[in-house]
């Protein structure tokens, strides 16, 4: 999770305005903190129905990984138009 929250927080940052980072910064956090605290109420409900939570889960880890792929070519580094 901490490899998808910094890839996430660093594509945000580069993308956004910087006088308005400060407050996506802030909106981050606050969501990342509200998914801490729904994340296990909604993960200990879907306990109960096995296959459904295995379908959430792989399908979330699949949709993050194309993601990534298809943000990956924005967050390489290229020092000489540094």
């Amino acid at each position: 999770m901490t490899v998808i929250n910094a890839v996430g927080r660093s594509s945000v940052s580069k993308h956004t305005n910087p006088d308005n980072q400060g407050l996506v910064q802030a909106i981050l956090s606050v969501l990342s903190r509200l998914a801490l605290l729904i994340g296990p109420l909604i993960g200990s409900s879907l306990f109960t129905h096995k296959k459904i939570l295995a379908i959430i889960l792989s399908g979330s880890q699949i949709l993050e990984l194309i993601l990534v792929f298809l943000d990956f070519n924005k967050l390489k580094v290229n020092p000489s138009k540094g």
